[in-house]
Order: structure tokens, then C-alpha cells, then sequence
């Protein structure tokens, strides 16, 4: 008879003649250690930054001419966004709709005349479809020679600065 062969049963005599609480305690001890490790590990490191990840920034480009009363379009290769006026919900303000053709995270926008910038906070409209921003007319007084435009998407920024006819 093998050493192994000799062993076996004289580990289970040993280890079935232990009372039922260590019997419980030699089996679910290796996975309290195990759990109180990676506990530990979460616990150390809480307040440690995530690393930051790369983030695309991809220019884009006026799609012929911008006016805002019939249409104006700007893009790269992946995303494009229609700009228009619409009607607003209120009388004294002026809409713009923002209409990308692709899932969006959010979009920023501000009309800038010469070393002013004028910040249009853009909401979305229906889902992530339509997104627009409101704003009152004396905004446009002087009127913006430029819209700056940024759309974000996963892991990219689309930004734009265009000339633009109100």
C-alpha cells in the first residue's frame, strides 16, 4: 500500500472526528481570507485617480455655406450636425436645433463676435436625437461673426468655429 493510499483515510478520520464548528471553519476560512484581501485592496485604494484616458480631439469642417434661417451643416467623417432656427417655447427667445447624425454624449456652443464669447447652453429635445438652446435676441445684438461648437462622443470631441449668417 502507497503512502497516498495509507493517508487518505487517516485524513478523514481526522478531519470527521474535528467537532462541526471547525469542520465549518477549515472550509469557509480560505474564502473570508480570500474576500478580506480584496476588501483590503478596495479599501487601500479608494481614493487613488483612475488613470485618464486618451481622448480624441477631431476638427470639423463647414458643409458649404452656414445660414441659420434655411440650413447649415458642419462635420468630419463620422459625425454630422444640422443647425436651424425653429420656433421657441417662448415668445422673446430664439431657437437653435442641433440635429448630429450619430449618438452624442453632449454639445456646447457659444457665438462669438471678435474677442467676446457668448456661451448657449444645449440641451437635448427628444432623447439624443434633437438638441437645442434658447436664447433671448439681445444676444445677437451686436450680431456674432462665428459659432464655436464642440460635440462630444465616447472617447472623442468634434470641435468646429465657423463663420455664421443670422
Amino acid at each position: 500500500m502507497s503512502f497516498r493510499q495509507r493517508l487518505k483515510p487517516i485524513m478523514f478520520k481526522w478531519f470527521f472526528g474535528l467537532s462541526i464548528h471547525l469542520r465549518i471553519a477549515i472550509l469557509v476560512a480560505p474564502v473570508f481570507v480570500i474576500g478580506g484581501y480584496g476588501l483590503a485592496d478596495l479599501w487601500a485604494t479608494k481614493n487613488n485617480p483612475e488613470p485618464a484616458g486618451k481622448l480624441k480631439m477631431i476638427p470639423m469642417e463647414l458643409i458649404g455655406r452656414c445660414d441659420l434661417a434655411t440650413d447649415c451643416q458642419v462635420g468630419n467623417e463620422a459625425l454630422k450636425v444640422s443647425l436651424k432656427y425653429k420656433p421657441a417655447s417662448k415668445s422673446e427667445l430664439i431657437r437653435i436645433e442641433l440635429t448630429p447624425n450619430d449618438r452624442i454624449r453632449g454639445m456646447e456652443m457659444s457665438l462669438v463676435r471678435g474677442d467676446q464669447e457668448e456661451h448657449i447652453v444645449i440641451e437635448p429635445l427628444r432623447g439624443e436625437t434633437v438638441w437645442y438652446g434658447e436664447f433671448p435676441p439681445s444676444v445677437l445684438d451686436p450680431k456674432p461673426n462665428k459659432i464655436r461648437l464642440a460635440v462630444a462622443q465616447f472617447g472623442k470631441v468634434s470641435y468646429s468655429e465657423f463663420p455664421v449668417q443670422f
